[in-house]
């Protein structure tokens, strides 16, 4: 289970509010640009995919 103050989600969060305040000309760029901040949270947490079931 998640933790409210989970340092990953407020990264990933951070992110997506700062990407959000830019213009992206095709939607795939701004998906494209949280790409690098997915893999650094998804290393910390040993490379494994979680599912929410």
């Amino acid at each position: 289970m998640r933790s409210e103050h989970d340092p990953n989600l407020e990264l990933y969060a951070e992110v997506k509010r700062s990407l959000a305040e830019r213009t992206w000309r095709h939607v795939q760029h701004c998906a494209d640009a949280k790409t690098k901040v997915v893999q650094e949270i998804l290393a910390r947490a040993g490379g494994r995919e979680r599912s929410e079931d």
